[in-house]
């Protein structure tokens, strides 16, 4: 990846201050906000409940007046989503809004739109965070996020992507696929990205327990691309879902995310 420069990497170190400062000295603030730009997805993955393949991008000045609300109530944090982000044609300039506003952004995508001028796109839009979705090696019925269809994407990630850049992979989709996980995280920190696990949820929304080989995959992951953040999201709560145990929630009703 390219190296930001001097001012960007100040203008990144002051979001994160002002969101561990929402976090700690604030109760009501909202923390992170996800925003879905388009229900259309160009893929259609077998275990996706989600999938859309007609629906118009979410228009542009509504997702500007999103932005202006969401920067009143004080959010911290902006993630946006989809369907795949990167069918929205103003996406940059969305994003772009919400920096100016002061807000930390993420954006999650699929990768198979990627080309070296969207990323040169995000960067001038000063993204600082793309998460790709890749959950195999081979695209299949249950899964068409595959390392095959979008490595070559990596490659211009590391060459000129400024903001930072995190693989995810879903573990559970199929017991079969659980070592592809591994090739995926080991894939990811040769080209300088961290990788993350997402735990697969059955149609009422639970977390599915883990099997014993899906929980010794997700030991090896992190050990490859170790992460505080994630170490502490399993230790708190993680854990017990991936065994198939309840947590002690306390719910406050979406009012920090």
């Amino acid at each position: 990846m390219e190296k930001p420069a001097l001012n960007e990497r100040l203008d990144t170190l002051g979001a994160g201050l002002r969101f561990a400062g929402k976090a700690i000295f604030t109760r009501y603030t909202p923390l992170l906000a996800q925003m879905v730009v388009t229900r259309r997805c160009n893929l259609a993955c077998g275990y996706c409940n989600e999938y859309d393949d007609f629906s118009a991008p979410v228009p542009t000045e509504t997702l500007l007046k999103q932005v202006d609300h969401l920067a009143k109530l004080g959010c911290a944090s902006l993630t946006v989503t989809g369907g795949e982000t990167l069918l929205h044609p103003d996406l940059d300039k969305v994003i772009l809004y919400a920096r100016n506003k002061g807000m930390i952004v993420t954006m999650i995508t699929n990768g198979f739109k990627l080309s070296k001028s969207w990323i040169e796109r995000l960067n001038a839009a000063k993204l600082q965070g793309m998460q790709i979705s890749i959950d195999n090696l081979q695209p299949d019925d249950i899964s068409m996020k595959s390392l095959s269809s979008v490595e070559g994407r990596l490659k211009l990630l590391q060459d000129h992507a400024k903001f930072n850049v995190n693989v995810n992979s879903v573990l559970g989709v199929t017991g079969e696929r659980t070592g592809d996980v591994i090739t995926i995280a080991e894939t990811a920190a040769k080209y300088g990205f961290q990788h993350s696990v997402g735990v697969l949820h059955d149609h009422s929304g639970a977390l599915k327990a883990l099997s014993d080989a899906q929980m010794a995959a997700y030991k090896k992951v992190t050990e490859i691309s170790p992460s505080l953040v994630h170490t502490l999201n399993y230790k708190l709560f993680q854990r017990n879902l991936m065994q198939g145990k309840p947590n002690d929630w306390k719910c406050r009703a979406g009012a920090r995310y």
